[in-house]
C-alpha cells in the first residue's frame, strides 16, 4: 500500500467513524453521502484497537484481499486453474494500484462478488431457493454501504434471471414459475437484511435528513458539481502510440460496456448452439451461460455510477466484473473462431490498461521493502512525531504535521475546532483528515464539504449559527485546493461569503504553515463568551504571537 494518506476521501471515512465512536449519528449529527455501514464498522474496530490510520488500512486490505480471493473462486468453478489465476491477478493488480483506501465501494465490490458466488448453484441447476436468498442478502448488506449501488446490484440479479430464463427457453422448456420464484427469493434476501437495518437508522435520525443527504443533495448537486468528461478516444490512441502508459490506463473507462456487450453477444448471438453442448465435467449444463449473464449485468449496471464522474476510481466497481467477463468469454474460445478473436481483443485491452497499474504496484512494493530494510528511518518516521499518534508510520505533509502540532498544543482534547478553506464560495475538496489526525472533533455537522452544498446560503447560514453557538477558540483554513479547477460547475463562485465574513470578523490569523493558516478567536469575542458562560465552564484563553 501507499503510505501517503488522502486528506479528503480517506479522511472523511476515518473521521466519520470517529464521530460515530463519540455518539454521533450519520445524517442527524453530521453530513454523509454514503451509507452508514462503513462508519459503524470502522467505529467498532476503533473501539477495539483504538483510532488510527493503520486500523482503517487493515480493514481496507482485508476487503480487497477477499475480493481477489472471490474472483479466483468464481473463475475456478467456471473453468481451469490457469484462467482463474489470470483473472484474479488482473483484479489484484488493479485494486493494489488504485489506492483510495477506505472507499465504501470496495465493500460493495466484495459483496457483489460474494452474491455471484452464492448464486452459482442456481445456474448449476439447483432447485432450492437458498442460493438466491443468500445472494440477495449480500445485496441487502451492500445497500448499507451505498444504497444506490445496492439498488443496481438487485436490478442486476433480476435482469440476469430474466435473461437466463429467455436463453434457456430457446433450448428447452423452463416454466415461468421458476423465474417468479427466483426473483422472489432474491427480493426476500435483499429485504430481510436492508429493511431492519435501515429502520434502525431511521429510528435514530429522521427520514427527511436521510432523504436530504443521500438523495436530494446528490441528485441536485452531483451531476452539475462533480461531473468529469469521458477520456478522448483520439487522445488515448495518441497515448498508446507514444507509450504513455500512465494515461493509457484511463482507457479502462471503456472496458465495462465492451465486456458487457461481449457477455450478451456470446450468450445470445455468437454462440447459437444448444446449452447442453456446454456441459462441464459434472454435467452442469447452464453454469457458464448463467454466470456470464449475471456478471455481465453487474458490469453494465455498476458502470452507471461512473457515467457522471468518469474516473478510474468511480468505475472500478464495473472494471473488476469486466475482468471476470473477459476470462469467462475465454471459456468459449475452443472451436469457435469468432469468440476466440473477441476474447483475444478483450485480453489485449485488459493487458494494456493494466501495464501502468502493474508498474505502480512494483514501484510501491520496492519502495516499501527498501524502507523496511532501514530500521533507523522506520523508527524516526513512526515514533518521532508527537501529537500525531493516530498517523503512525503513514506520511503527512510537513506543513500539515506542524499545523496539527500547533493545534494540539493550544487546545484541550475535548475542545472542538473548525477546519475550513480560505474561501467557501467555491469548493472542490477539503482536508477532513486534519480532524482525525489532530484528535479534535468538528464544531459543525458540516465537516465534509461538497460543492453546491456548503457553498449555498442556507448551509453557510447554518454553519455560522453552529460556530456562533460553539465559539471554537481555533480555526484552521487550508488553501491547498484554492487554485484547483475541474471541468464542471464547482469552479464557479456561488457568491455566498457569509462564512468567510464571519471568520474574518471574529478571528485573527495567529500562524501560517504553508497551505495552512491558523486563526484564533479575537479578545472581544472571547470576552463575550466569558460573559455568557458560567465561570466553572470557561476554558482559559491562550494568547499566541503572530509569526
Amino acid at each position: 500500500m501507499n503510505r501517503d494518506v488522502s486528506r479528503y476521501d480517506e479522511g472523511l471515512v476515518l473521521f466519520g467513524a470517529v464521530r460515530v465512536l463519540h455518539g454521533d449519528v450519520p445524517y442527524r449529527d453530521f453530513y454523509a453521502n454514503y451509507g452508514p455501514a462503513q462508519f459503524y464498522v470502522l467505529a467498532g474496530l476503533f473501539k477495539v484497537f483504538g483510532p488510527s490510520i493503520l486500523v482503517g488500512r487493515v480493514w481496507d486490505l482485508v476487503i480487497k484481499a477477499m475480493s481477489v480471493t472471490l474472483a479466483y473462486g468464481i473463475l475456478r468453478r467456471l473453468g481451469g486453474r490457469g484462467i482463474a489465476l489470470i483473472g484474479s491477478a488482473f483484479t489484484l493488480i488493479w485494486l493494489a494500484a488504485l489506492g483510495f483506501h477506505g472507499y465504501p465501494i470496495f465493500p460493495c465490490l466484495l459483496l457483489a462478488l460474494l452474491s455471484v458466488y452464492c448464486a452459482l448453484p442456481t445456474y448449476f441447476g439447483c432447485r432450492g431457493r437458498r442460493p438466491l436468498i443468500l445472494a440477495g442478502a449480500c445485496i441487502g448488506a451492500m445497500s448499507l454501504f451505498r444504497p444506490d449501488i445496492g439498488l443496481m446490484g438487485a436490478l442486476a440479479h433480476v435482469a440476469a434471471l430474466i435473461l437466463f430464463h429467455l436463453r434457456i427457453r430457446r433450448d428447452g422448456p423452463l416454466p415461468m414459475s421458476w423465474l417468479v420464484r427466483s426473483i422472489l427469493a432474491v427480493t426476500v434476501g435483499v429485504l430481510m437484511i436492508s429493511v431492519p437495518m435501515w429502520l434502525i437508522v431511521l429510528a435514530a435520525t429522521s427520514g427527511r435528513e436521510v432523504l436530504r443527504d443521500l438523495v436530494l443533495i446528490q441528485m441536485r448537486m452531483y451531476p452539475r458539481m462533480r461531473s468529469l468528461p469521458f477520456p478522448s478516444l483520439p487522445a488515448l490512441a495518441a497515448d498508446l502510440v507514444n507509450l504513455r502508459w500512465n494515461r493509457v490506463k484511463d482507457g479502462a473507462a471503456f472496458l465495462p460496456p465492451l465486456a458487457g456487450l461481449a457477455a450478451f453477444a456470446v450468450a445470445f448471438g455468437l454462440v447459437d448452439r444448444p446449452i447442453d453442448r456446454f456441459r462441464d465435467k459434472a454435467g452442469h449444463e447452464s453454469l457458464r451461460i448463467g454466470a456470464l449473464l449475471l456478471v455481465g449485468c453487474l458490469c453494465v449496471l455498476f458502470y452507471v455510477k461512473g457515467l457522471i464522474r468518469m474516473s478510474t476510481s468511480h468505475v472500478t466497481l464495473a472494471i473488476v466484473p469486466a475482468f471476470l467477463v473477459v476470462c469467462m468469454v475465454w471459456q468459449w474460445t475452443t472451436g469457435h473462431r469468432l469468440v476466440q478473436a473477441l476474447a483475444v481483443v478483450l485480453f489485449l485491452a485488459v493487458g494494456l490498461v493494466c501495464v501502468d497499474p502493474a508498474r505502480i504496484v512494483g514501484r510501491t512494493l520496492l519502495s516499501n521493502l527498501l524502507w523496511v530494510s532501514r530500521p533507523g528511518q522506520v523508527a524516526s518516521e513512526c515514533g518521532a512525531h508527537p501529537g500525531t499518534d493516530r498517523v503512525g508510520c503513514f506520511r503527512l505533509a510537513p506543513s500539515q504535521r506542524e499545523a496539527i502540532r500547533f493545534v494540539r498544543e493550544r487546545t484541550d482534547p475535548n475542545e472542538r475546532i473548525f477546519v475550513g478553506l480560505t474561501r467557501h464560495d467555491r469548493i472542490v475538496f477539503n482536508d477532513v483528515l486534519f480532524y482525525f489526525a489532530s484528535g479534535r472533533l468538528s464544531a459543525t455537522k458540516w465537516h465534509h464539504f461538497d460543492p453546491g452544498v456548503q457553498t449555498t446560503l442556507p448551509i453557510q447560514s447554518e454553519m455560522v449559527s453552529e460556530l456562533e453557538h460553539a465559539r471554537p477558540r481555533l480555526i484552521v483554513l487550508d488553501s491547498e485546493w484554492e487554485d484547483l479547477r475541474e471541468p464542471n460547475q464547482s469552479g464557479e463562485s456561488s457568491g455566498v461569503t457569509i462564512l468567510d465574513e464571519y471568520i474574518r470578523t471574529h478571528y485573527f490569523r495567529a500562524a501560517t504553515f504553508d497551505d495552512y493558516q491558523i486563526y484564533l478567536l479575537r479578545r472581544s469575542a472571547a470576552a463575550d463568551i466569558r460573559r455568557r458562560v458560567p465561570r466553572s465552564r470557561q476554558t482559559p484563553y491562550v494568547k499566541v504571537t503572530v509569526t
